[in-house]
Order: C-alpha cells, then structure tokens, then sequence
C-alpha cells in the first residue's frame, strides 16, 4: 500500500537533539562521531540488500536504502542515501510503521495499538554553530498518534556507529541499529516476525537546523518527497531480501544546487558588486578593530530632515553561495541618557517599566529559499525589550522601514539600504527620532544564524562564548566618517576554497583576516612580483595554541626552508576563531586577523606595502606548531600552498598587459581583479584558438581549449571547448569564454574574448600565478562551419606551445611535455646508460683486481716464488692472474723438447712441450732475468730442442699482467652457445642475443601503441611520435666515430646492422602513422610535407637492399644522402621532430668533422707491392690513432677518387712501426687502384681510422684459430705477424698463448703467395727454440689436386673443420676444461661453417669465443 508520510523531522521545543548517542548495557558498539562531514562517497558492496523508496525522476530527489544482516551483534547495518543541493543543505529520513496498521489522512494519523507508532531514523548537517546539527546528526526518533505532524527525539539513542558523507550532490547516512533495542515504548522490535512499512521524507534544501523543515522541493506546485515502500520488509536473519534497486537510477538526471533548482533562485539584484556608498554623507563603523565582521552605519539626512536614508553593512554572508542561507546583521536604537541604560552587551533592561526603554531595532538577512521569509531578503523592523527581539509587524501590524534593498558582494558583505521616517505612526515600538539628540547604537550579528524561521542568536564559534554584540553612542545630525575604508577588492579566495584573506587599509596601517580549513597554522608571504615565493619574502605565521591564545610570528624568508625569526616584530594579533570565513570548502578550521603598519621601517626583512603588485603567497597546516617565538617548529605545508599576484592598496591583481609572440600567432592578456582579457591574433582567415593545461601536461591532453572565428555574416564566434586526446575540443556546456570583438582584414585575424581566472568549471582550467602549458593553433585559411556545439573546424596548419605563467608573462624554460618519442628516448637512454654503467663498473672492477694481483707479486720477497700461483694450479687448472715471468736459474740444465713434426701427438693433453713449464725455480739471488735473448734453434742427439738463455736487460713486454680466460662453468657457457649462436637460415649472420636485443626494442615501440600508451595519444599519432625518436636511434650506430662505440663497446661494423633495422623501423612507423592521414594527404600543408619526409625515407630504403650496396657501393653511398631530404621534411611536418632531427645531425656533423680531421691531409705511400692482380699497400699511421688487432681504415686515393672511401682490413700487427693493407682487384675502384699501384711507385693517401677491434684479447687464451678466404686472410695475417713478432722490435714474452691453429683456404695458389712469405717466417719461429706458440698450419688450395705443385705450407683441396676443432679443443684442455678465441674473415659459407662449429662446441665446460670480421658494410 501506498501512501505519502510527511516526516517534519526535528522539533526545536524538545532538547537534546545534538549528535550523541546513549549505550544500552546490552550493547556492544561503539559510537564514535566524526568532526566533519566526510567528502567521499562509501562503497555499497558491504550492503546485501537495497531498496528505491522514491526513484529518480525529472525534477524530484531520490531516496535510497541500502541494509545488511549483522548475525554476530544481532543488529542491522543501514544506509540512508538522497540528493541534496549542499553538504550542509537537506536532510533524509526513513522510519519503520508496522504492516499490521494502515496510515491515512497524508501517514499523519495512525492506530491505536501499542506499537501505532513510527521508528524513525533523520541525518542532516549544518554550518550553523549553534544548531542542534553541527556540524551533522543522525538521530533516533519516533512519530505517535499523540503527536502526529511533529518528530520526537528518542530520549534513548539506539544507533551506533554513524558516519555522515557526501559526495557528488548525494547525502550518506550509514549507522548500526540492534533487533531488539530494550526500548518498547519508541524502538520497533526487528524480530522475524515483524513486517514493516519502510516511510520516508526528504528535502534536498532545508536542513534539520532550529527549524522544522517542510519535505516539499516545489513550494509553487506542491511537490512533497515522502511516501512508503511499495511492499512490507522483514529484517529477520532468514529474510530472502528485497529486489536489488535498478541500476538505472545511479546516475541522477538532474543535480539540486543552491543556485537554480527547484526553489532555489540566484537573484541579480542580491549578489554582485559592492553598492556604491559615496551617496552617503555619514560613516559610523560600529564593530572594533578585534571585530572582523566589519559593521558600518551609513546614512544621510533628507533636506527637510523628515528621514534618513540608511545603508547597513556586515560580513555576514560568506555562506551564502554554499547554504543558501546568509547571517544577519542588526542594529537599534536605544535612547541615550535614560535612567535605565543598556547592560548586557546592549540589551535594554527589561525589569525597568518605562516608555523609552526599548530598542528600536532593524535587522536584514537574505536567502535562497522561497520558502524562507527572507527569499530572497528582508529588512525587518522590530524592537526589542529585554533578551527576545520582536517583529513589529507581528506585534503591532505596522513596518515603518521604505526603499527596502539588499545586496552581497562577492566578498560575502552584506548590504541593507532602507529608509526610515524621523517621526512614525508607531509611537509603542518605534522610536521617535530627534536628529540632535543622542543615541547608543546597540547591533549584532551572526555569519551562521539566519532571520528566515527563527529569532537568531549572534553566535560566531561553536564554543558559545564569542559574539557578535556591542553598542555605540551617536548624534544623526553629527557628522561622522568611518575611520577604515574597504577598497574594491579587497579579498582573495584560493582556487580549491582552502584559503581566503580579506584586508583593510586605513592611517597607514593595514588589517589581514585570513582563514584557512586546516586547524594548526596558517601563514601569508609577502614580496616582489619578480621574485619567487619563498625565496624572498616577508612572511606571517599564526595559530591559537592549545591555552586559546593567539600566536603571530614576523618572519623572513631566503630559501625553501622555515621563515626566519624576525628580531623585529611588526605583526600584532587582534583576535581568532575556530571556524572559516570567505566562503571555504568548509566550516571548521581557522580565522585570524591581524594587522601591521604599510611600511614598518624594517627594511631588510619586511616588505614595504604600497600601491603596486606584489607576490602573494599563503600557506596552512592541519598541525599545531611547537614552542613559541623563536624557538616555535612547524610543520610543512605540503601541497597546501599557492601564490598569486596582489595588490593590496589598489586592490586587486596587476593590470599591465602581456605578450607572446610565436610563428604566425601573437596574443596579448590582461588581468584585472578575477578576470582575464585575451587578444588573441594571427597570420589567418579562418580560425585561432589559445589553450591552458598544467604545465608539462601535452597541450591537446587535459587542455581547456577557446577556438574563435568570424563567419560568413562578420559575426564573432566564440567556443569554449576541452580536449583529452589529439582530436577536435569537445564542446563545453558551461561557456565561460565572452566574446568581445572579432576582425579579419589584411590575412590577419583578431579575436578579443574575456573569462574569469577560475570560472569554477571542472573542464576549464584555472588560471593563477603558476606556469601552465600554453598553447595556440590556427588554420589560414578554413573558415569552421556550424555554431557553437555544432560547429566543425579542420585540422590546424599551424600551432605551438610554451610554458607560461601568464601573471608575470615571462616564458618559463621548464618543464617539458612527455610525448611518446621523449618516453621512448628517455627509456632507451637509461637503458643504453645503465648498461654502460655495469660495463664500465666491471672493467674498473677487473683492472683493480688485476692491477693488485700485479703489485702483490712486485713486491714477493726474495725467497718466495712468484710463480707459485703455477705451481699450484697443476693438475687441470687453468693459470688465474699469474705473471710469465722467468727467472734465472744459472745451474739448470737447457730444457729440450722431442724434434717431432707430428706434433699434435707429442704434444701432452694440455696442448703445451711438458718440458716447456714456466715453473722455473727462482734464481738464488731472486733476482729477475734480463736481456732475455734467443738463439737458433738446436736439436739434441735424443731429439729435444735446446734453448740458451742469457741474461741481461729485462724486455718489458715479458712482464706479461695479462690474466688467462677462464672456461666458465656450464651454466655460462650454456647461455652463451644459446645466445651467440647464428640464426639457422642459409645466408644469415645473425647472432640470436642481437635479434633478441632489437626484439626488446621492437617490444618497447609497439608497448606505446598496444600495451601502455600515453594517455591523450592515439595509435595515429603515436606512431608518427615514434618514428620522431628512432629518426634520432637510427643515426646513432650509423656513425664511424658513434658515442656507442664508447657506451656499449660495439665498434662501427657491428652497430651498422643496428643501423639497418632501425631504418626499417622507421620506415614502417611513418608509413602506418601516414595511413591513418592517407584521405588528407594533398588537402593540408602539414600532411604535403610529411608524404615529402616518407618519400625520402622510403627511396632511401629502396637504395640500401645488399646487391645495391655490394655491387653499386658509389651508387648506394651518393644516394643515401637522401636522409637529409627525409629530416628536412620531418621538420616541416611538425616541430616536434625539431629536437630530434638537430640531434641526429649534430651526433652526424661531429663525426663528419672528425673524420675531417683525421684524414683531411694526403700523404705518401711507403710502398706498392703489385703481385697478380692484388697490391700491398705499406702507409704511415695515423698520429690519432689507437691500433689494436682486427682494426680496418678507411682509404681515399685522390688521384683515383677524390671524394671515395672504401674500407680495408689492416693486415700489419699493431705494435708494427707502420701500417699495411692488401687490397684485391674486385670492383672498379680496386681494379683502378691494382693498375694505377703498378704504373706509379707511390701514390697519394688519405686515411681515416683506425676503426673496429675485436671483442676480445687473443693474447689471454692458450689456444686460438684462425680461418680465413682468399683476401679475408689479412686480420688473420695481422694476427700472425703480432704473435711472431713480424717487424716488431720488442721481445718475445707472450706466455700466455701456447698453439695458434691457422687456417687459410685459398681458390688458387696465386692467392697463397700474397702472404706466403709471412706464413713461412711465423711457422719457422714455431719451430725456433724461442717460447713462441705452436702453429698449427691449415692452409688450403681449394682448386689443387693431390699431385698438383704446390708452396711448401700449402695443401690440396678444402680444410676440415671439424676435425681442425677437435684438435684444437684437445691442444687447449687443462683437464675437462677449454677456452678457445676463434677468428673468421672470409667467405659467407665458410664464416657461417664456422660461426656453428662454435656454437656445436660450446657446452659443458667448454667455451668458443667466436667473432667473425664484416666482410662487407
């Protein structure tokens, strides 16, 4: 059954009605009530069952009821939730009505059973300090038959555990109600068998304040929010529960706000502007200097001094834009002289009988309400004897106060202006006025406390001692003028209403009232608008510490720290509350006000005070400080700060323009009090638009944008819009932004607008003294179609952005937008950096190591031996950081080896002559060998070599630091053979660890267009974001001279894969970010010259496939110069490739600069050795270079080429005077070169280089083997010549390397004799009695036949490699252990053969260190 149940909850006559609770002894909860209202909406996910008692609807609050069972305390929880228009406005209520009656007559009668009564259940919450609410309440009450239109409060409070909240316009009422409270008489008993009529009653307006607040939201139509539920509820433990309420009715269609719902009414001719108070001849200010309502009396005397006009001020009405309710202000006349005078802060005594002792009192007050007597003002005329003021038209039927008007200023003032008669026909109540006589003004005042229902107290604390009462004595035909002038203004309120400050300028003195939500401390800070807040300023702190007592501070401050101490103190406290004032987010926190002199005379750390603009800033803490004066600590503020620009004599913000200026856009600003002027203008017809978001945040995401045009018809449009992605701004249903003028003429477009700094939108951004992202767009030449939300403009021809603050105009060169290239750059940056980091870290880790080890065996004392880490590291063990060294021994016989070629057979399983140790016992002086000399080799009857050793200068070269590899365990060789093994496809030269470096790359690029993009950034313009970067990764690895070269130890012909791949990446990227576009891609400029970049990217790509590099390298080379073409257009396309493409072809001209310099001037060949279609070409060294085994030049021949450069392997060893190349007549050039070499003895050269090494020290391992093709063959020969000391004049002591397995397989025996030469003298040093490395000689003539003629050292057919490995492995194994360095440069076939021998071999503790040279760039 249904029916409508006015629940009028709260009466003022019963006390009591408080937040309180009272505990049953059967109780076990808690009760606990909360200071404030909580801001956040509770989750409903605790709550099993729901309800909607009255649903949403067009114009209509909803309520809701949300429960659950409580099985363990018996109880049930509960949820009471409906819209209100304020968090201190409205209240709901439910009650339990037993199913067993049947209301009628509206549900304000009921039955005459014992339980015909209502449970009822009330929240609210109030800013009024004296309210029965304060600041919220959820109370246990009852509705009888006795007293059915008025709730009673239940003297026996049952609920617990209540929190109020409010969130979103939604008020939440949860707390905890038992079955069975004890409590017969007011309580419903929850048991299983009570069924219960679930009533209600809501108003989303009036609050259960000292008033009985109606549950109509439509007084004009009749409108009531009450009524039941649909069916009955049992709240037993076995209940199966109501039907869960209907998602649709979560979102509400209507919001009720104070402003303009249902009742509510904003009225012009009440908020705005302070009214003008020059009309006014007379100015009495009532309230003192420790008074911060600031009272003033106005008025002026009519000509024939029959009346007065008047003008009442209060700061009374900070309020009224969150409760819709202002405070009042009041003032009387009382007659002065009398035989009974006013006592009592001014109230007249009412025990004294006489005609004259009364008050004729005036009073006004405002409200949003228009059911409010006071909706939407009133100036009452009244009177009042003792305590209780009186209405006179309630008493005498008369209201003698004309030209009734009220006004508040955005300040929270309020303004009554009225006239009033000298003489009235009310003689009882009114007085009689006699200009020249005396009066004692009595007023008083409350910001909380309204005239709409009730007669106020003029309370201003919720601690009930402060009023707002006094009284003044006055003449009305004196002249008076008030002492404290309020300039225009004269307050400021912080965006998020934490803050606010009000001042007061009079005689030099100027009077601060500054509130803040937080109640510990609250500071402001003065000083130069150019000078930072905070590093500079003149600061005040203040509190009320724990006594009540007001603590004020002078400080100064320098730096981001605590003010200083000011050893002068010019800030005097006047007085404090523990509530807000200005209108903040909430009631409860701190008010203190405070003055000092404009210019106190301390100028080194107070800030002169003046008619000018200053920086303002401002700060608070929930906390209390500690201690007093100096020695006071605070906390820090945190995030509860800002700054502004102020200026407090003038009042306002500063009002000189600025301006900016970028490309084809210019706009100049203005600020005045809370708002801003913008003209903004451009090179264009069609249309501009400026945008603001927080500074670093990308201009197109979370901006608020204002696009402006002319029409067609020469009209201005103006559209405030907001945008959260890369796309047109969304059309703003609160426009802020005011059109001024528009012109276009000359190409030129000019739109003037104007809009508040914070307009209290949530799409538009607020505007203060902090830098944001400022950002501007136009089209040339695209006139939008449409209007307002309709309209439709075409993408932007030209736009930039900037950090600005646009208080002091200056361009702030911080900050920098986070677009997915400078994500994608940073990320790899760090990651190329943090590898670095361990790479360096582990080479200084090993060369102090190392370097001690050395010291350590430098300093061995005589009688020990410093070969004994040798010694013990027989039987298997690899040597670990020993030093060669051999030490005299005069009186040991010469060692010898067998004289065996087959020496693989009488070599022992260490691969080393067993009579070859270096474990030499140490002379018996202990004195180091020196002049180590070697003679011819010698061979003894018994087939041993002899080796003679005279001492004398030691070779420096013998004192080897160098530490032998180690073998690694298995687990590491694992991961290498895994790692560094090839691809398994014919043809490729692919390590996996590399194709899995660029997959983590590839992984990176694509996670910003699936995985984790950007926010505002979708996929078409991520990837055009992308290939910015790796335009700027490409170019890195593509330099000779590449900062990775030095990062990641990469040289120059293993970083150009990376080269290549990143292109291709490149290329891909701008083609799927060019896809997106394709429809625009001739309409717009921006679009014509991004097609131009992809065109050069992709000829550049189509130029760069291997037989265009290997057969048409001039071709190849001159034509990728085109990537110049693709960054010139990539910077056309947009700026944001700016930054990119400046460092791509700086890290380019650098390394263009110092190839320059290296190789700028010719010199002389030593010498052309021509010899069957291949020359040997002898040269100086370069000055600038640091040689190293495996390196390769760059070499131009002027007189063949003068701007070609072609790369050659050095085939001369790095501790060799001189350098030497071999170069083979296969393309044009070279043949050029074989010719021009045979026909001339020297030719002119230029050399840049050398460049590349190898990835490892051939010299630290006991086993090494080369394989090398026809002219591959010279790293390989450099390689020799090193470790025979070909053309080297040092001496031999390179103890670490025992057998070099050298294999060369050659077509014909032409190619052999190239370096046949150098192959014979190392093979004999070999043979020598000299500790050189066993060569074990591989070399091939792969067209030979078994009897064909063949060199000496040469062999027929193709070398084995299988078998070559296996040997080797068995030369270099100390026990179960190896590890091998192998060389390979040469064909593809045979390199890849042996790239996977490596590989196949690699395992247990077995270890092939393997690096093949770039045969080809």
């Amino acid at each position: 059954m249904k029916f409508t149940l006015a629940l009028c909850v709260l009466a003022v006559c019963v006390s009591g009605w408080a937040e309180g609770q009272i505990l049953g002894p059967q109780q076990t909860f808690s009760a606990t009530v909360p200071s404030t209202v909580q801001r956040l909406a509770p989750t409903v996910n605790q709550y099993t069952s729901c309800i909607d008692l009255q649903p949403y609807a067009v114009n209509q609050p909803s309520v809701r009821m949300y429960w659950s069972i409580d099985s363990v305390n018996n109880a049930v929880n509960i949820m009471m939730r409906s819209q209100v228009a304020c968090p201190t406005c409205g209240y709901v209520s439910v009650g339990l009505y037993p199913s067993t009656y049947a209301p009628f007559d509206g549900g304000h009668q009921y039955g005459t059973g014992s339980n015909a009564f209502v449970d009822l259940w009330a929240a609210s919450s109030s800013t009024n300090v004296s309210a029965n609410c304060y600041p919220w309440c959820i109370n246990d009450a009852y509705m009888a038959p006795g007293r059915p239109y008025r709730p009673i409060r239940d003297a026996k409070d049952n609920l617990y555990n209540k929190i109020l909240s409010y969130s979103n316009g939604m008020i939440y009422a949860q707390f905890t109600r038992p079955f069975i409270t004890g409590d017969n008489f007011y309580d419903q008993n929850m048991t299983a068998t009570n069924e219960f009529w679930l009533v209600y009653s809501c108003n989303p307006y009036f609050n259960m304040d000292n008033n009985i607040p109606e549950h109509y939201y439509d007084q004009g139509s009749n409108t009531w929010c009450s009524g039941s539920s649909d069916n009955v509820v049992n709240f037993s433990l076995n209940s199966t529960a109501v039907q869960a309420c209907n998602v649709s009715n979560d979102l509400p269609p209507q919001t009720f706000t104070v402003q303009n719902m249902g009742v509510q009414q904003t009225t012009s001719t009440i908020v705005g502007v302070a009214p003008k108070t020059l009309g006014y001849d007379n100015c009495l200010q009532l309230t003192g200097a420790a008074d911060p309502h600031n009272i003033y009396l106005r008025w002026t005397v009519s000509k024939d001094n029959a009346s007065i006009n008047f003008m009442l001020q209060g700061l009374v009405a900070q309020n009224y834009m969150v409760t819709g309710e202002a405070g009042y202000v009041g003032v009387g006349l009382y007659p002065y002289g009398t035989m009974y005078p006013p006592y009592g802060g001014g109230h007249p005594d009412q025990m004294i009988p006489s005609t004259d002792n009364f008050t004729d009192l005036w009073a006004a007050s405002a409200s949003m309400f228009n059911g409010s007597r006071c909706f939407p003002f009133c100036i009452d005329d009244a009177y009042m004897i003792g305590y209780q003021p009186a209405n006179d038209v309630f008493s005498a039927g008369t209201d003698d106060i004309t030209g009734k008007n009220v006004m508040i200023d955005n300040s929270g003032n309020l303004y009554a202006m009225f006239t009033r008669a000298v003489a009235t026909p009310d003689t009882t109540y009114d007085q009689q006025i006699d200009i020249n006589k005396q009066y004692t003004l009595l007023y008083s005042c409350s910001p909380y406390q309204s005239l709409s229902y009730a007669v106020p107290e003029h309370q201003v604390s919720n601690t009930g001692a402060a009023r707002c009462a006094g009284m003044k004595t006055m003449t009305f035909s004196q002249n008076y003028q008030c002492t404290t002038t309020t300039p225009t203004g004269t307050t400021y309120t912080s965006p998020n209403k934490d803050f606010f400050v009000s001042w007061s300028v009079a005689s030099g003195m100027i009077t601060f009232t500054m509130s803040s939500i937080g109640v510990g401390w609250l500071g402001i800070g003065f000083s130069a608008v150019t000078v930072p807040p905070h590093t500079g300023s003149d600061m005040v702190v203040a509190w009320v510490d724990s006594a009540g007592a007001v603590q004020i501070i002078d400080g100064f401050s320098s730096k981001q720290t605590q003010p200083t101490y000011d050893v002068q103190q010019d800030a005097t406290a006047i007085s404090s509350m523990k509530t807000t004032t200005g209108g903040l987010s909430s009631a409860t926190g701190l008010t203190i006000q405070w003055s000092r002199k404009l210019d106190t005379g301390d100028a080194t750390n107070d800030y002169v005070i003046s008619n000018a603009p200053l920086t303002f800033a401002w700060a608070y803490h929930t906390d209390l400080p500690t201690g007093t004066g100096s020695n006071a600590q605070y906390m820090y503020h945190g995030a509860s700060r800002d700054n502004t620009f102020l200026n407090f004599v003038g009042g306002g913000g500063p009002v000189a323009g600025q301006t900016y200026t970028s490309g084809k856009f210019s706009a100049t600003w203005q600020i005045s009090g809370t708002s801003i002027t913008f003209n903004m203008s451009g090179q264009a017809v069609g249309w501009i638009s400026v945008g603001f978001s927080a500074a670093g945040v990308d201009a197109h995401k979370g901006s608020d944008m204002i696009v402006g045009w002319v029409d067609t018809t020469g009209a201005v449009q103006i559209i405030d819009g907001f945008s959260s992605s890369q796309s047109q701004p969304t059309y703003d249903e609160q426009q802020d932004a005011i059109p001024i003028s528009g012109t276009v003429s000359g190409g030129q477009i000019a739109i003037v607008f104007t809009r508040a700094l914070n307009t209290g939108d949530v799409n538009d951004y607020a505007i203060t003294n902090n830098p944001l992202t400022f950002a501007w767009a136009l089209h040339t030449t695209a006139v939008p179609t449409g209007t307002a939300a309709t309209a439709m403009y075409t993408f932007h021809t030209d736009y930039d952005e900037v950090v600005l603050n646009l208080f002091t105009g200056g361009v702030v060169l911080i900050l920098v937008k986070m677009t997915p290239a400078l994500s994608l750059s940073i990320v790899v940056s760090a990651l190329i950096l943090a590898y670095s980091i361990v790479r360096f870290g582990w080479k200084l880790l090993k060369y102090f190591s190392t370097n001690k080890a050395v010291q350590q065996d430098e300093h061995e004392v005589p009688d020990q031996d410093p070969l004994k880490d040798i010694k013990s590291s027989r039987n298997g063990k690899f040597l670990r950081g020993s030093m060669a060294v051999d030490y005299a021994n005069p009186a040991k016989e010469a060692l010898k080896q067998p004289d065996n070629e087959e020496d693989d057979e009488n070599e022992d399983a260490h691969g080393e002559d067993p009579h070859d140790s270096p474990d030499l016992p140490p002379k018996e002086s202990g004195e180091l060998k020196e002049n180590v000399e070697f003679s011819p080799s010698k061979r003894s009857s018994d087939g041993r070599r002899s080796k003679t050793k005279n001492y004398g200068q030691f070779s420096p070269d013998m004192y080897t630091k160098l530490k032998e590899k180690s073998s690694g365990n298995k687990g590491a060789n694992f991961f290498a053979r895994i790692t560094k093994a090839r691809l398994p496809f014919k043809g490729v030269q692919i390590a996996v660890v590399d194709l899995v470096g660029f997959g983590i790359y590839l992984f990176i690029n694509l996670g910003y267009v699936i995985w984790w993009p950007l926010q505002g950034y979708t996929p078409d313009i991520t990837w055009g974001y992308l290939a910015v970067a790796n335009a700027f990764f490409v170019a890195l690895p593509a330099t000779r001279n590449s900062v990775l070269v030095y990062l990641l130890g990469a040289p120059f012909d293993k970083t150009i894969q990376f080269h290549r791949w990143l292109g291709y990446l490149c290329l891909v990227e701008s083609s799927l970010h060019w896809a997106y576009y394709f429809p625009y891609t001739l309409l717009y400029e921006k679009c014509i010259t991004g097609l131009t970049s992809w065109i050069f990217v992709f000829l550049v790509f189509l130029t760069s496939v291997d037989k265009m590099r290997r057969f048409y390298f001039n071709t190849f080379y001159t034509l990728h110069f085109l990537f110049l073409g693709f960054y010139i257009g990539g910077v056309g396309h947009t700026k944001e490739f700016v930054p990119y493409a400046a460092l791509a072809l700086i890290l380019y001209g650098m390394d263009r600069i110092v190839r320059f310099f290296l190789g700028a001037v010719p010199k002389r060949t030593l010498q052309l050795n021509v010899h069957e279609g291949a020359v040997k070409i002898n040269f100086s060294k370069n000055a600038f270079g640091s040689y190293a085994l495996g390196q390769y030049v760059f070499l131009n021949f002027p007189e063949i080429g003068l701007l070609e450069w072609h790369p050659f392997t050095l085939s001369s060893g790095p501790a060799e005077p001189t350098c030497e190349v071999m170069v083979k007549g296969l393309g044009d050039h070279t043949k050029k070169l074989v010719q021009a070499s045979a026909e001339k003895g020297k030719l002119w050269i230029r050399v840049d280089g050398p460049y590349g090494k190898w990835p490892f020290n051939i010299m630290r391992y006991r086993t090494v083997i080369l394989v090398s093709g026809g002219v591959g063959v010279t790293p390989c020969m450099a390689a020799l010549r090193h470790i025979y000391h070909i053309n080297r004049e040092d001496k031999l002591g390179d103890f670490r390397l025992k057998s070099v397995f050298f294999v060369w397989s050659c077509k014909d025996a032409s190619d052999f004799h190239w370096y046949g030469d150098v192959l014979e003298t190392a093979f004999n040093r070999s043979e020598s009695g000299a500790d050189y490395p066993k060569l074990h000689n591989h070399s091939h003539i792969t067209s030979a036949r078994e009897n064909d003629p063949l060199p000496a050292l040469a062999k027929p057919g193709r070398p084995r490699l299988e078998k070559i490995f296996e040997a080797a492995e068995n030369a270099a194994k100390k026990g179960e252990e190896a590890r091998i360095a192998v060389i390979a440069c040469g064909p593809e076939s045979l390199v890849n053969l042996t790239w996977d021998e490596t590989s196949k071999r690699t395992q247990d503790r077995n270890r092939f260190d393997f690096h093949h040279e770039t045969f080809e760039f």
